[in-house]
């Protein structure tokens, strides 16, 4: 579990599956309704400062950078 990175902390073009979502319910549910969960695969499109912007599938989302922090990947 050591190769666990933070969402955040990734440079784009990273590509892997969502292993653990930090935080309470509401978050992880939030998260989930946008397709981001444990087992997911993304894709990071663009992580410069601002917002995290990820492929999920076939689609786009951005993410705030303290959302994504709390997403862990390998």
């Amino acid at each position: 579990m050591n190769n666990l990175k933070s969402m955040s902390k990734c440079p784009s073009g990273t590509r892997g599956q969502v292993l653990l979502v930090e935080g309470g319910c509401s978050m992880k549910h939030r998260l989930a309704d946008m397709g981001v969960f444990p087992g997911a695969f993304i894709e990071i499109l663009q992580n410069e400062g601002g917002p995290v912007v990820l492929k999920i599938g076939e689609g786009r989302l951005a993410l705030g950078r303290q959302m994504a922090d709390r997403v862990l990947i390998a």
